[in-house]
């Protein structure tokens, strides 16, 4: 009797073990839970002897087995890594999920062995008026704040939606595309309205096939009032006039966002990259850029042989305005969003840890780099102000005369290869100095935690938007979040994955 309690007792922890790693699976590969039931069967029927009999297979069920998952991952992988690592960083950034939900998707970034890692740490609805909407793209707000670029973006999106939702339509638009040239149709693209990138690729896609899109919506609009709309809208001269100077802003903010998508990104970058942004863009704020040049609608009234409308000199004069007004906003949200002080602090880190930025000549090494670490003390060893109450006063991090005088030396220890990325010298320093050199031990964890890179949020982007399908719209907050964690956080193969 005995015997054959254990062994029921084994048969029930095995086909819980088998119905956990299936649970596991499924959250994986982003196959909806309603399949749970399904693949239990399947599973039984290839000869899984411990999924056979009765096996709990409502999708309740199984929510609960991936809530006991995500919390064993949540409090056991990286706590202790959290707690342990001597500083943190708060990486955030927005999305929108298939229900139109505005999202605030938050990572934690922390230092293991030298080395940066990311954890995922909730995707939270933003509520009005949520302080962290100013974590958004600087180009997003100027567009929010600038009203003709608002609806110029409104249209585009109008575009998208009236030709994705008719097969018909679309074929229409392919069948003019090909009556003009013979090169390749451009799909067109929905501009997400907190992803500032997709707006180039809806903008360009429109730009390609404004003409025939024009002669397609005025066929519609002959019976449908929603096609009349789009057609006024997009033969005015300021949405043309629009289209074709973010061609020529788009690609400087693009190039600036896409300096902060490496896995890696070498502070020293970071300062140039800003600064080369704000020039192109006050550049532009002078003179029109080639692609706007290229338009003459203020003087023909017309574009590839349409007509367009509100042509008068008080609304290119309008438009003008418009135009000054968007571009000099982009320029004050990038002073907003990177101050000149902590773009200095970032390319100062940058210099003290980038070797490759080391002078070749030894005689030159000596004065290398005394500015930036002067920015870099100011800043985690300010000089105590003692007019201040004690509890006002500034945390010192680090040791300024310790660190001036070790200073030298450090340089001349990493010049002796200068071919080590910013990341390798930083984890150096962390692993194999942190007795010779305390203080540049502590400012290399600084800098590998300064969360500067979009990777971990564009991939939480993709995490989300594989699980909460059109098909899986009603899943609830808790529900993706669990999901979303064991995706990212569980181990990548379901063989590795213990259930015990």
């Amino acid at each position: 009797m005995k015997k054959q309690t254990e062994e029921k007792k084994d048969h029930d922890v095995s086909k819980l073990d088998a119905s956990m790693r299936t649970a596991y699976y499924l959250a994986k590969e982003f196959i909806p839970n309603s399949k749970f039931s399904s693949l239990i069967e399947l599973q039984a029927l290839n000869g899984c002897k411990e999924l056979t009999g009765k096996v709990y297979s409502h999708h309740s069920s199984v929510t609960e087995m991936q809530e006991c998952l995500a919390a064993v991952l949540a409090k056991s992988q990286n706590l202790q890594d959290l707690n342990d690592s001597p500083f943190l960083g708060v990486m955030i950034d927005e999305t929108v999920n298939v229900t139109v939900h505005k999202k605030l998707i938050v990572f934690l970034r922390f230092i293991k062995n030298g080395e940066p890692n990311t954890v995922f740490f909730g995707n939270h609805t933003i509520t009005a008026g949520d302080a962290a909407h100013r974590v958004n793209l600087v180009a997003s707000n100027a567009a929010k704040n600038t009203q003709k670029i608002a609806d110029f973006r409104r249209t585009l999106n109008n575009i998208h939606f009236f030709f994705k939702n008719s097969a018909a339509r679309y074929e229409r638009l392919r069948e003019l595309h090909r009556a003009f040239e013979d090169s390749g149709f451009v799909s067109l693209k929905e501009p997400c309205s907190v992803r500032w990138l997709s707006l180039t690729k809806a903008t360009e896609s429109v730009f390609a096939h404004w003409q025939e899109l024009v002669l397609a919506l005025g066929e519609e609009a002959r019976t449908n009032a929603t096609a009349e709309g789009i057609l006024r809208q997009m033969q005015t001269h300021s949405f043309v006039a629009i289209m074709h100077m973010m061609l020529d802003i788009l690609p400087i903010i693009d190039r600036l966002n896409k300096c902060f998508q490496e896995q890696d990104v070498n502070l020293s970058k970071i300062k140039p990259s800003v600064l080369s942004a704000k020039q192109r863009l006050t550049d532009h704020l002078e003179e029109a850029g080639q692609t706007e040049q290229g338009f003459d609608g203020a003087r023909t009234g017309t574009y590839k042989t349409q007509n367009l409308t509100y042509c008068g000199a008080a609304n290119i004069q309008a438009y003008q305005a418009v135009r000054t007004d968007f571009i000099q906003t982009l320029i004050d949200n990038l002073d907003e969003r990177f101050p000149p002080d902590q773009l200095d602090i970032l390319s100062s880190l940058g210099t003290i840890f980038d070797a490759k930025m080391y002078p070749v000549g030894m005689h030159l090494l000596r004065q290398f780099g005394t500015d930036a670490l002067d920015v870099v003390l100011n800043k985690f060893a300010p000089l105590p102000n003692n007019d201040l109450p004690e509890n006002e006063r500034k945390a010192t991090l680090v040791n300024r005369d310790r660190a001036r005088r070790d200073f030298p030396e450090l340089k001349y220890a990493l010049h002796v290869d200068r071919t080590k990325s910013f990341a390798e010298v930083c984890k150096m320093v962390i692993l194999d100095f942190p007795d010779q050199y305390p203080d540049f031990a502590v400012l290399a964890n600084i800098a590998m935690t300064i969360p500067v890179s979009s990777v971990p949020c564009e991939r939480g982007f993709s995490v989300q938007n594989a699980i909460k399908t059109q098909s899986r719209a009603r899943l609830g907050d808790t529900t993706t979040d669990n999901l979303m964690l064991i995706s990212m956080q569980g181990p990548k193969n379901v063989k590795c994955a213990s259930f015990k």
